[in-house]
């Protein structure tokens, strides 16, 4: 599928070319591979006159309270993970299902971490008898299952699935023809993982799917190393490190509920605002907690800088573990 996305006039053109252009190809390849495509294309842009320097996945479609919550959850620090994380969850329909090359498994993990703390996660094979009806409960109850450890193919059973074949009639509730007629739920998610380190996949899967590569990077496995290392020596450095880290995440989350209601309460507003006393005292209530929260913030960002620099002293050792492995 491909990614568009809106630019400031003040930025130059933000070019949908250079997200379309990344597409298919981008998503699959090694970190280095990603860069030089990027500034093959960056020149393919400037040759046709458009002002556009550099170019980030990250900066162009990412959130950062949501990068933190991922990293909260296990995803690795770096920017092809990152990156790999906003292509995921942004492949439901009507693009195509991600399918995740994850030979070391920390992609799944992610997953998993980021689905557990809810009741409708189920983690399912080809291999588990009844797979195929629990998927298809899944879809009719809006639940979301990961099939692992797949193979180069796949049950042809998933073809409707995987070709996203589904229709209504007569505006009536959205169905998919698998073995029998499902009521298809829009919360139904679905994820596809591999361990193989290089799989081939022929296009009658490739083409339906959307191809992520989880294979862990250099600068991932040092930054996991560097956490392994700091909680061996220091741990108590690093349990304060992911306090704070979460208190910044829960933070962040709660400046954008604030905004989500402030928001909310003004589209429903009836008559002069002024004259809505409720909605005056939430503004004033909401105003005091956003400099409370705000202010917390600003001083967890510099204890977790000053962590940084002590955790700093190990980056030695953890290059070292990451060049072993």
């Amino acid at each position: 599928f491909f990614f568009f996305f809106f630019f400031q006039a003040e930025d130059g053109i933000r070019d949908a070319q250079e997200s379309r252009g990344l597409g298919d190809v981008y998503k699959r390849q090694t970190p280095s591979f990603r860069k030089n495509l990027v500034a093959q294309w960056l020149l393919k842009v400037q040759e046709k006159g458009f002002n556009l320097s550099e170019f980030s996945l990250v900066d162009a479609m990412g959130d950062p309270m949501d990068t933190l919550t991922w990293q909260i959850a296990g995803l690795p620090t770096d920017e092809t993970s990152t990156e790999n994380a906003i292509m995921v969850m942004n492949a439901n329909p009507p693009r195509r299902w991600p399918l995740l090359i994850d030979p070391q498994g920390q992609g799944v993990k992610w997953l998993t971490n980021m689905q557990k703390r809810q009741d409708n996660f189920k983690v399912v094979k080809m291999s588990d008898k009844g797979y195929l009806r629990t998927i298809e409960m899944a879809i009719e109850q809006g639940k979301t299952v990961l099939l692992a450890d797949v193979g180069e193919t796949l049950d042809p059973a998933l073809e409707p699935l995987l070709n996203r074949q589904i229709y209504s009639h007569d505006g009536g509730d959205a169905q998919l023809q698998m073995s029998r007629v499902l009521n298809y739920r829009s919360s139904f998610r679905f994820f596809i993982a591999t361990k193989m380190a290089n799989p081939h996949y022929l296009p009658d899967v490739s083409t339906k799917v959307t191809l992520v590569n989880f294979t862990v990077t250099m600068d991932g496995l040092e930054n996991q190393m560097l956490g392994e290392v700091v909680s061996i020596e220091k741990r108590e450095l690093e349990e304060e490190n992911n306090r704070i880290t979460k208190s910044v995440s829960d933070g962040q989350k709660s400046l954008k509920e604030m905004e989500e209601n402030i928001l909310k309460r003004l589209k429903n507003v009836q008559g002069n605002i002024l004259d809505d006393d409720e909605l005056i005292s939430t503004l004033k209530q909401t105003q005091t907690d956003a400099a409370i929260i705000s202010k917390n913030q600003v001083e967890a960002s510099k204890k977790i800088e000053g962590i940084r620099k002590v955790r700093e002293v190990f980056r030695g050792v953890a290059r070292r573990s990451s060049l072993l492995y």
